[in-house]
């Protein structure tokens, strides 16, 4: 395991987020089977605003002309105050660690916690009490 590449595609694993219709504003995201922790990375970047985290690649539309200034600054959160909380869980121990490595190389450690375990072990009253304590309504 190289921790290079994900197996899950970057941009598929945003999708995903969207497609949950994620409101990182009130709601925690949990992924119980993280693994390196793409979806959890993709979710939380979204969270904050910034592109979707590539591992270095640079997106194509930055090298259209016509698009290239629009690809050149970060654009400002739409909620700046946003502070999401992903809770990754993953029963492998050495790609938990590629997790955590992952989401700090992201810039998105702060956002996201990460736990080494078998997720049935890890009771839904466990999981509320991380999100209270991020601020967060664990009803959502």
């Amino acid at each position: 395991m190289h921790g290079d590449e994900a197996p899950l595609r970057e941009d598929i694993a945003a999708l995903l987020v969207m497609l949950a219709r994620h409101d990182a504003r009130s709601e925690a995201l949990y992924d119980p089977m993280a693994g390196t922790g793409t979806i959890a990375i993709e979710a939380a970047s979204l969270a904050r605003a910034r592109s979707l985290w590539m591992s270095g690649r640079e997106p194509l539309g930055a090298r259209v002309p016509a698009l290239a200034q629009a690809f050149a600054g970060k654009a400002p959160p739409l909620f700046a105050d946003t502070r999401p909380f992903v809770l990754a869980n993953e029963l492998d121990a050495a790609r938990a660690e590629l997790c955590v490595r992952h989401c700090k190389r992201a810039e998105v450690d702060p956002y996201v916690e990460s736990v080494t375990g078998d997720f049935q072990a890890l009771s839904p009253e466990q999981v509320f009490e991380r999100v209270r304590a991020r601020g967060l309504d664990p009803s959502r």
